[in-house]
């Protein structure tokens, strides 16, 4: 396989496991991720409540292991693999994983499943479906992951 379909492909795998457990856990409960919600949203519930909070971090360990692992265990075996050593390229390939994610969660999670079609198992109870409208909140949000990606990219490779 050549190195540029394990960047796609990897890039594609990473964005639907990450997406998985992301809409998977807003399925189990969407109050556990309320603290990212719009302020619209959380102005209209209740704090979490401690279950809630635990489940947020079971559900936050599994997600930061495999956001964190995922490019960890890829970018080792994209080095041995393809024989890459420098820092440049991993940094890059690291990045391009997160990126992928962060263009997945803005422009297909929160812009489609938010935004425009406001899916019933992201709702939390109390809230109506213009309070998810937001788009600018998600832009903005989108754009601070996308700073994470920079700095966490860069700090990753230093590892490998």
């Amino acid at each position: 396989m050549g190195l540029y379909i394990f960047i796609i492909m990897n890039s594609l795998i990473y964005s639907l496991l990450l997406s998985i457990i992301l809409l998977g856990s807003l399925r189990v409960n969407p109050r556990m991720w309320l603290h990212p919600y719009p302020k619209e949203v959380r102005d209209k519930v209740e704090d979490k409540t401690q279950n809630e909070k635990k489940q947020f971090l079971v559900s936050g360990i599994l997600f930061m292991i495999m956001m964190i692992g995922y490019p960890i265990i890829s970018a080792i075996y994209m080095v041995n693999y393809y024989d890459i050593d420098l820092y440049l390229m991993i940094t890059l390939y690291i990045f391009i994983l997160f990126l992928s994610f962060d263009l997945v969660d803005t422009f297909i999670i929160d812009y489609v499943l938010f935004c425009l079609f406001t899916v019933d198992f992201i709702m939390v109870n109390g809230t109506e479906k213009k309070d998810y409208k937001d788009f600018k909140y998600h832009l903005k949000s989108g754009t601070k992951g996308l700073g994470m990606s920079i700095i966490f990219s860069l700090i990753l490779a230093l590892f490998i």
